[in-house]
């Protein structure tokens, strides 16, 4: 048996294939368009609208490979589109490969063999067109101002083949061109074939971003300072996924350049800790990671990334700086003016030494010089906590030291710019009764001033000149009652500044940020505590500072309000010692985007989300047309009320909308709404209060019938016993036709997680309720239009004993289809769903597995296009971030994808996704995501629009033939998409045939029928075949003209034979007979139909004559009769008439022939000896010699026919003793009656040799 053929793939090559156009190729879908050449590509963004938008062009001009300064292959092309469609250029050394896909074109160079030269691969590649957006952990960003459309260029993986091994590989941005560099060390590892390979994509976004307070935590925050602006870095949480290392760029009047923040690692798992520097050209960044957590032999490292003045993160991914055994973390850095060195607390050894202190140089270039990382300190005990600073030279390293066993000191060491570490053993710096705790440092460009927190909660300094020489004993800068805690100490080239946090305990809790100035003697400046910062709230924690050598940069966490205890990052200037200036928040984003709710009204679509764009979420919306153009770029502010609206909910009625949310209003939770109408007016002066009832009425969610609205949630107003599930009716006027609510579940058990959907005339509603433990059944009830509940005591729908969670459901306009995260194998989620008729029978009891991949799906969502359901869920199965993935499901419980296709697999927690259907049946997919990219910083909505090819039609037809008349026709068919259709007949007419090839073909019915016949037919598009549909044939009867039979005859010479004529008439009627021709060669006789026929006496072979036959309205064909007049061989014999010859005497021979047709005869004698023949019905002959002789006869008549006879003659030899009897005188050749008896007996002897042997010929 063959392997199935998928002729579904055959057509999406096709469609997606490479065509060529001008001295070029073209290919692309309905979001992109492509061209490539041997100069290179250009991807152009489309947004399909009935006249489509094209943005702005990104032109990637020809890649140039390199190793070391040797190129990597030919610069001219072949260039070939391959079987599949795709488009490859082959160079010597290695193939480029342009791949178009539905989403994106893929682009790849492969490998045969690893690439000559030495040193790291370089890929370079001009690029132009649009402008550079910035690069994020997706990829990076070019953007058209005009129309708000943008490419996005992949990072780039290197994928060796056999084993799929894929290593992620940063691309660059640099001076014109995308640059990507594939280490020595991969190169020398990887087995090959290999390739490089990334994807480009258009981009689209919905809402325009807006600057506000980034709603999760940022914390920890380090800042450095080029000369001129800052960079403040800080560990943050915006994303779902962990916790990442953000910065934003402050200018040095105090302005945020990156207002949401600089995405300067967003890998997998954890970042924080960070630090930063800056080495006259860049600043390099460096943090804790847990990307690596757990391996056997890592968990904690140390990574980085370098970060120009202009904000561009240099390595998205991270330079990894040590990944040694065990736990390394609490990095610093400090530059000498040319390279970094990096410092860490290190595990490695914690089982011998415990913790030690390691560093390494990193190369302004961003090369790790030592990975395996520099011993700075491995003496007995932990040593920890550490920083380091650098006075143009070297670098000079102080920590937190515990080698004595009991108080915590203080040590340092220098460390040279070529890696040589002065004191191994450690310089004490203060060994003092007591702790001493967070140690810092900083130089003015020739010494050193460290400071640190005492156990007595004062802030000490010491000063340490270049040469490492301690001078003085401790100084205490500050003491106080209040504590005093991480100081941080910077340098503006000649004096410093030295800040700490401040507070007490006491309740309610009030810590403020406070500093002083410190000569470079050492000596405090003025007032020796300075108030920097203290708004009389909680919490100003963690302070650091910068100088951009002439004022201070003080930054620090703290609460955006007493109410809020997520902190962001804040800072002030200080100024010639004018501290307290004004207040800059450095931590922003765009607004936050969450929760997002879609319908359509047929035309357009309503997309509503949670939106902050203050320390509360409002509701906002916006419409986007059918083909995705976002009619309110800005948003509709649907309520943005104080305090949260959460939750929203949108439905449509066919025309406007209605938009439901949670609202707390006092000390409850209401229900309230808005309409929207189709243009984006809101008609309400003010909310609808759908439910305003005692108690907590939650997480509303809408449906239309396609007139009115039905809005349900979760109720709280029977107390603390339980939640029930409570709807309202709405009409489309706005009118809340149940204020005090409709009861639908009001069971003993907490009903959660309502939903409703609607098949265009009554309602469904779909609940969880709570069992024992985390188990829960799903339920739900059936409301008509007029607010009766069907179902008073709820619908079991799937009540195996699991924990069900996030129903949803949706209407095929009969029946409904409900889905719902199930924990039914104890650990993962998976989806799961059941079909429920409209009658209420639930038709999968035991649940249809929708997905069960690995890991985690949940959250799904629906909706059904006409044709099919679509299901999306958020999926975790590669155990990184949740993507979306969905599958279609037919209405016969089909699921057609089971093992999911992706909808969108962007970095990023990919969340909370619902859908709508646009006039084209596509679907309309929203969803949050976190988006890094430049600009936003934070969960955004995003959308897509996903298809399919939707079934063919094949069209039915009646046609029209006339009896015996064959019909060409052509095979009709639709195909929604515009896909080229293949059509297949079905079933065969039951009275004709067919030929040629579908869809064009001939019908012939079968002779003299009539009537009504049939075939069908289908028609696919390589992915859908349809249903058979008929086309049915009337066959017309027409007058049938007679047949007239056409007959062979033979016959002899003389001989009269009967010629009787006949024919046929499919309608039965009489005939009679004409005669065409006549024959030749004898005469025909008689009246048709009877005739005879005698041939002339002279005449032999075939002849005929034609005829016809009539039913008196029609005549037929001529017919033909053949006759054939067959020759008659004669017949003949002969007798010798001398029995007894001797040589020389005369043997007579006389013929006997006869003809049977009375022919004229000829004969002719050959005697056998080679003598002339004879003629004549009799002849004579004289032998000379003895001996026996065959003598024939041929007689012939006068066609020519010849009939042969053959004799012996045997001539007696005299010399044989005995001269035997003499012949008669008279010569007559008898024998004399005389003679001896032996002689006797010697003639009788000779007459029976003389027996005659005849053959007769024909």
């Amino acid at each position: 048996m063959s392997a199935p053929f998928d002729l579904g793939a055959v057509i999406r090559q096709v469609r997606l294939a490479y065509r060529q156009e001008g001295e070029g190729w073209r290919g692309g879908r309905s979001t992109y368009d492509v061209r490539a050449d041997g100069d290179g590509l250009t991807l152009t963004p489309v947004r399909p609208e009935a006249e489509p938008v094209r943005g702005g062009s990104l032109k990637l001009g020809t890649a140039r490979l390199t190793r070391g300064d040797v190129p990597v292959g030919t610069e001219l092309a072949r260039a070939h589109v391959e079987q599949d469609g795709h488009l490859s250029f082959t160079h010597d050394g290695y193939v480029e490969h342009l791949r178009n896909g539905e989403q994106d074109v893929e682009q790849s160079w492969r490998f045969e063999q690893a690439p000559a030269g030495e040193g790291d691969l370089l890929l370079r590649i001009p690029v132009e067109g649009l402008t550079f957006n910035g690069v994020t952990g997706s990829g990076l960003h070019f953007a058209d101002g005009k129309t708000g459309l943008g490419v996005r260029y992949g990072h780039v993986s290197w994928v060796e083949e056999a084993s799929g091994r894929r290593t992620l590989l940063e691309a660059e941005h640099v001076q014109g061109q995308l640059q990507v560099r594939v280490p020595t060390g991969l190169l020398a590892s990887s087995a090959y074939p290999a390739a490089l390979t990334t994807s480009i994509s258009p981009e689209m976004g919905l809402d325009e971003p807006v600057p506000t307070w980034e709603p999760s935590h940022q914390t920890f925050p380090r800042v450095a300072s080029n000369g001129t602006d800052y960079l403040v870095v800080w560990a943050d949480e915006r994303n779902a996924s962990g916790s990442d290392i953000y910065g934003a760029r402050v200018s040095g009047t105090g302005e945020v350049r990156d207002i949401a923040g600089l995405a300067i690692s967003t890998a997998p798992e954890r970042q924080y800790s960070p630090a930063v520097a800056f080495d006259g050209t860049d600043y390099l960044v460096v943090w804790a990671d847990e990307r690596n957590l757990p391996t056997a032999t890592s968990q904690l490292d140390i990574y980085g990334t370098r970060v120009t003045s202009a904000g561009e993160v240099v390595t998205p991914s991270g330079l990894a700086i040590s990944t040694a055994a065990g736990d390394q973390s609490y990095p610093r850095v400090a530059s000498n003016g040319t390279d970094f060195f990096v410092v860490w607390t290190d595990e490695r050894n914690l089982a011998t030494t415990k913790a030690d202190l390691y560093g390494t140089r990193v190369t302004s270039a961003g090369v790790v010089v030592t990975p395996s990382g520099l011993a700075i300190s491995t003496a007995t005990g932990d040593q920890y906590g550490p920083a380091v600073a650098s006075n143009g030279t070297d670098y000079f390293v102080v920590w937190a030291d515990q080698r004595t066993g009991v108080d915590q000191d203080l040590y340092g060491t220098r460390v040279t710019n070529t890696d040589t570490v002065i004191s191994p053993s450690g310089l004490a710096l203060t060994t003092a009764t007591g702790g001493q705790y967070s140690p810092s440092v900083a130089s003015n460009g020739t010494d050193y001033l460290v400071v640190w927190e005492s156990a007595e909660d004062d802030i000490e300094a010491l000063r340490v000149t270049g040469s490492g020489v301690v001078e003085g004993p401790p100084r205490i800068i500050l003491d106080s009652s209040e504590s005093r805690f991480s100081p941080e100490v910077t340098s503006n080239g000649t004096d410093y500044l030295v800040v700490w946090g401040y507070g007490s305990n006491s309740i309610p809790v009030n810590w403020g940020v406070g500093g002083a100035r410190v000569t470079s003697t050492g000596e405090a400046v003025g007032l020796r505590s300075l108030g920097i910062y203290d708004h009389g709230r909680n919490n100003q924690l963690h302070p650091t500072v910068a100088s951009d050598g002439t004022s201070y940069f003080v930054v620090w966490m703290d609460p955006p309000s007493t109410a809020d205890n997520r902190f962001n990052v804040y800072g002030s200037r200080v100024v010639d010692g004018d501290v307290g200036m004004s207040l800059v928040k450095i931590s922003t984003s765009a607004n936050a985007q969450e929760q997002p709710a879609v319908a359509s009204n047929g035309t357009d679509f309503l997309v509503v989300w949670e939106d902050q764009r203050g320390s509360d979420f409002d509701i906002y919306g916006t419409r986007v047309s059918g083909t995705g153009t976002v009619l309110d770029p800005s948003g509709l502010i649907l309520s943005n009320r104080s305090s949260n609206q959460l939750y929203p909910s949108v439905a449509s009625n066919g025309t406007d909308y209605l938009v439901v949310w949670q609202d707390f209003e006092g000390s409850a939770l209401d229900i309230r709404g808005r309409r929207v109408t189709s243009t984006g007016v809101m008609p309400d002066g003010s909310d609808l209060l759908i439910s305003t009832s005692s108690g907590n009425q939650r997480i509303p969610k809408v449906a239309s019938n396609g007139t009115d609205y039905l809005v349900v949630w979760n109720d709280d107003r029977a107390g603390s016993t339980n939640t029930d599930v409570y709807g309202t009716r709405v009409k489309s006027t706005g009118e809340i036709l149940n204020p005090s609510g409709i009861p639908i579940g009001t069971s003993p058990l907490d009903q959660e997680d309502t939903t409703v959907a609607s098949n265009g005339t009554d309602y469904f509603v779909v609940w969880m309720l709570s069992l024992a433990g985390t188990n829960r059944d799903l339920q739900g009830a059936r409301v008509t239009s007029t607010g009766a509940v069907l179902d008073a005591s709820g619908l079991v729908l799937s009540a195996t004993p699991t924990n069900k969670s996030n129903p949803a459901v949706a209407s095929h306009g009969t029946d409904y289809l409900v889905v719902w995260a199930d924990r039914s194998d104890g650990t993962t989620s998976d989806i799961h769903g059941t079909r429920v008729k409209s009658t209420g029978e639930v038709l999968d009891p035991s649940g249809l597995a929708v997905c069960k991949a690995a890991n985690e799906q949940a959250f799904p969502a629906l909706a059904f296009n006409g044709e099919e359901y679509l299901v999306t869920w958020s999926d975790k199965r590669d155990d990184t971030d949740w993507n979306l993935q969905g599958t279609r499901v037919l209405t016969t419980g089909e699921v057609l994808e089971p093992t999911g296709l992706l909808i969108s697999g962007e970095p990023g927690a990919e969340m909370s996704a619902a859908l709508a259907v646009n006039p084209q049946r596509k679907f309309f997919v929203v969803y949050s995501r976190f988006d890094a990219s430049p600009g936003f910083g934070s969960e955004r909505i995003r959308a897509r629009f996903v298809s399919f090819s939707h079934p063919p039609r094949a069209t039915p037809r009646r046609l029209t033939t006339s009896e015996d008349q064959a019909l060409a026709l052509t095979l009709s068919g639709f195909d929604p998409d515009g896909d080229t259709l293949t059509f297949a007949v079905v079933s065969s007419p039951s009275h004709g045939t067919l030929s040629g090839t579908p869809p064009r073909l001939t019908y012939t019915p079968a002779a003299d029928f009539h009537g009504t016949d049939a075939f069908t037919f289908t028609v696919s598009d390589g992915e859908t075949t349809s249903s058979p549909v008929p086309l049915d044939l009337d066959v017309m009867p027409v007058p049938d003209a007679p047949r007239a039979n056409a007959l062979s005859l033979s016959l002899h010479a003389g001989e009269t034979v009967p010629v009787t004529l006949t024919g046929s008439d499919a309608d039965g009627d009489s005939l009679t007979f004409a005669l065409t021709s006549h024959p030749e060669g004898g005469v025909l006789a008689g009246t048709p139909p009877s005739l005879t026929f005698t041939p002339a006496q002279s005449f032999r072979g075939q002849t005929s004559f034609t005829f016809t036959a009539s039913d008196g309205s029609a005549t037929s064909a001529p017919a033909t009769v053949t006759l054939d007049v067959v020759n008659r061989a004669p017949r003949s014999t002969f007798s010798v008439n001398n029995p007894f010859p001797y040589p020389g005497q005369l043997v007579g021979f006389t013929a006997s022939a006869s003809d049977p047709d009375g022919d004229a005869l000829t004969y002719r004698w050959d005697f056998g000896d080679a003598s002339p023949q004879a003629s004549g019905a009799s002849a004579s002959h004289t032998y000379a010699a003895p001996g026996r002789y065959t003598v024939t006869l041929t007689v012939t008549d006068a066609f020519s026919t010849s009939v042969s006879e053959t004799s012996t003659v045997e001539i007696l030899n005299h010399g044989n003793g005995s001269d035997g009897p003499e012949e008669p005188a008279s010569g007559c050749g008898c024998m004399a009656g005389t003679g001896s008896g032996a002689e006797a007996f010697l003639g009788l002897a000779l007459l029976t040799g003389l027996t005659l042997r005849r053959r007769r010929l024909v």
